[in-house]
């Protein structure tokens, strides 16, 4: 297990800084799509370092066959899929000090990182990249190699977890309709006010 501090994820880190590419329009498409991956990768694993980590690793990995790089509108997806694939590679632990890094955050980021974190990890993905994101239903489908369908339930699932998980005394979101934005949004924010 890689755990924050320790040898093996100091050792991992090192080994993730990218060496020096030449400069292409290629790199240049997949770097744009950097800060998108840092910020899965960090959610997904809860940990900075082991997050850069992977970042650099699904870096390599894609440039390693340019070739392979499908056109640019698939590309996030694609990146993605690599991202996700390493990360069940090689597991890890949530960083200890990941506490600490809520201290100085506001209470209601801590509450609702908090809700983020008891979602499953497809659940948190679809909602963070979806909702969070801008990505395109059809962007992440592709990513995770299933229908539009299929992601628009598990972002109303998802949505209808961390409305409830926030606002646990009232009345569970399950019955409201939480695909329209605007009513998502809504509820969200009185939820956050609430908790």
């Amino acid at each position: 297990m890689i755990q924050c501090g320790s040898r093996t994820c100091d050792g991992i880190a090192a080994g993730s800084k990218v060496a020096p590419m030449p400069q292409t329009p290629v790199l240049g498409e997949v770097m744009a799509r950097v800060p998108m991956l840092r910020a899965m990768a960090r959610l997904s694993t809860g940990c900075p370092k082991v997050g850069q980590a992977l970042v650099g690793r699904t870096v390599r990995t894609a440039m390693a066959d340019t070739r392979a790089l499908p056109p640019d509108e698939m590309l996030a997806a694609y990146l993605l899929a690599i991202q996700r694939r390493l990360a069940t590679i090689v597991p890890h632990r949530d960083c200890p000090s990941l506490a600490g890094l809520n201290a100085g955050a506001s209470l209601v980021w801590t509450k609702l990182h908090q809700a983020m974190r008891s979602l499953l990890a497809i659940e948190r993905e679809v909602l963070f990249l979806g909702d969070g994101g801008g990505l395109k239903a059809q962007v992440l489908a592709d990513s995770l190699g299933c229908g539009d369908a299929d992601i628009h339930d598990v972002r109303r699932t998802a949505r209808i977890e961390v409305i409830n998980h926030l606002a646990a005394d009232t009345a569970p979101a399950a019955a409201i309709d939480v695909e329209d934005d605007a009513v998502c949004a809504s509820l969200l924010s009185l939820a956050l006010y609430q908790s």
